[in-house]
């Protein structure tokens, strides 16, 4: 038997099945089915992906889809020649990686930077404005996603990105890219 709840906890409002329902008592358990938040929903959905460099992208793409079992979602071309691909973990969740000639600065480091998939990406530009952060007006990437870029107080670039039906990472098409455009990596 379902029922709906006049509960409201936390701002949850739960669809909840009445089970083993006692036919002297008329008691029963209530098992949630279905939770809805009522309230100011979160801005971030999850981690989209992290970015990283490698000065060999096929030793990466051997690792990573051969020896772990990843699957390449799609390539960033630049020029006819690939520079980048991104690698699927299932759930929107990916791993970027992009071709650099070398590790060893702050500056190439191999960790790239940190990519959050939001829901509305004007919303969280004004969050973070509205606290006294610099963020990068939004603009519409070359994989067709809405980004924009902030620095955290300790120095770690964050992507946020909005996923668009023409997204890459929607289609699985590649992201290609002349030689005038260039890719926040």
């Amino acid at each position: 038997m379902l029922l709906w709840t006049g509960r409201v906890h936390s701002k949850i409002i739960m669809l909840a099945a009445l089970r083993g329902q006692s036919q002297s008592s008329g008691a029963g358990l209530i098992l949630p089915i279905c939770v809805w938040y009522t309230g100011s929903m979160p801005l971030i959905k999850q981690i989209a992906h992290i970015c990283l460099g490698a000065t060999d992208l096929k030793k990466s793409e051997h690792f990573y889809c051969t020896a772990l079992g990843m699957k390449k979602k799609f390539r960033f071309i630049r020029d006819g020649k690939e520079f980048g691909l991104y690698l699927d973990l299932g759930n929107n969740t990916y791993i970027e990686i992009f071709e650099q000639t070398a590790l060893e600065t702050i500056d190439r480091h191999p960790i790239k930077h940190l990519c959050l998939q939001v829901a509305d990406i004007d919303k969280v530009i004004v969050a973070l404005r509205t606290h006294g952060y610099e963020v990068t007006d939004k603009h519409l990437g070359a994989d067709h996603s809405w980004q924009c870029w902030v620095t955290d107080p300790h120095g770690v670039r964050i992507e946020m990105h909005q996923y668009t039906d023409e997204s890459s990472q929607v289609t699985g098409q590649d992201c290609v890219m002349n030689s005038t455009e260039t890719k926040k990596a």
